[in-house]
């Protein structure tokens, strides 16, 4: 094959993988629109997940309730070494992530974390910004 012919098969791939990619997000899109409306616009969140044929496009997390992020905060807290570094901070962001994951449904979710082991903390860390955004918001007013 030539340059050109495969430069041409990578561009059909890409095209044929980016029309996947599209109907995927069709499907995702009305559980963001969902979520928004049950949380409100700055009480959601989603991480975008690389696309995979058969799977969900995103992540949608929901801020946690104020029960929860404090129970997270209070894990970090008092547990850094010298460096800035917890040891409890990766469990603790998937603590809250099995709180605050609003799609995709547990199933795909496990197909997701197979396919992207580092999703579920992702998750964890989008929650607790959308928490500590809440607290700042509140110690504002």
């Amino acid at each position: 094959m030539s340059l050109k012919d495969l430069e041409d098969a990578l561009a059909q791939e890409d095209a044929e993988l980016e029309a996947q990619r599209l109907e995927q997000r069709e499907k995702d899109l009305p559980f963001w629109i969902e979520a928004r409306k049950k949380y409100g616009r700055a009480g959601v969140t989603a991480v975008t997940v690389p696309y995979t044929p058969g799977l969900p496009t995103m992540v949608i997390v929901h801020r946690p309730d104020p029960n929860y992020f404090t129970r997270y905060q209070s894990r970090l807290k008092d547990k850094t070494d010298e460096q800035g570094v917890t040891s409890v901070a990766i469990p603790a962001a998937e603590e809250l992530a099995d709180h605050c994951v609003f799609y995709p449904t547990e199933d795909d979710y496990k197909a997701v974390r197979k396919a992207f082991p580092g999703i579920h903390v992702q998750a964890g860390g989008a929650a607790a910004q959308l928490g500590a955004g809440q607290v700042q918001a509140a110690g504002k007013a």
